[in-house]
């Protein structure tokens, strides 16, 4: 009944009650087999707990456990990791790689590598490039308005909000009015 602990303990993970959602997750992986996302949560939680060493001993487990149309996926979860914890370089590395490997998640967070580390042109190409792929990643529109804030990138803020609207117009997003409250809905929630 391992697997029933599962929600329970993402629920307790998204309320920041990390040592509850680490206890959850380890009933979770009692079930067979065992879900990789349940590994991979549980090293969040463990991140999350400052026990980094711990949590990535949990994704190197998990990328064993995941099936080979998942390990971008992985790869991409662990990088985001080392960009949580400041370790920049190490993260565009394992973006770089599950950029290879086709990751969805991957390619905005790549984005945000590189502008953490100081090239926000480069940041800025990447990131257009993943919402040329991926329109409603929520994430890169955030770190695009943040590159975009950079004073180091060509460009402005106004820009950004322009083109959320017009992504976001008519979307049928619940709880967002028509017209500029929903382009400023769009900039609170998505920039």
């Amino acid at each position: 009944y391992g697997w029933m602990h599962f929600k329970p303990a993402l629920a307790a993970l998204l309320s920041s009650r990390f040592e509850q959602a680490s206890a959850g997750f380890r009933l979770a992986l009692k079930h067979e087999p065992a879900d990789w996302r349940a590994r991979a949560f549980l090293a969040e939680a463990y991140v999350c707990l400052k026990r980094p060493e711990q949590a990535f001993a949990e994704m190197d487990l998990a990328l064993r456990e995941a099936p080979d149309s998942e390990a971008g996926q992985v790869v991409a979860w662990r990088g985001a990791m080392d960009l949580w914890l400041g370790r920049y370089e190490a993260a565009l590395a394992r973006l770089e790689e599950a950029c290879r490997l086709k990751a969805q998640c991957a390619y905005g967070w790549k984005g945000a590598a590189l502008l953490l580390l100081g090239k926000p042109e480069e940041a800025l190409a990447q990131l257009d490039l993943t919402l040329s792929l991926y329109p409603l990643d929520f994430e890169s529109w955030l770190w695009r308005g943040e590159t975009k804030r950079d004073p180091r990138t060509v460009g402005d803020i106004q820009v950004t909000v322009v083109e959320v609207h017009g992504k976001f117009t008519g979307s049928g997003m619940p709880g967002t009015p028509p017209g500029p409250a929903k382009a400023g809905y769009a900039l609170i929630g998505a920039i």
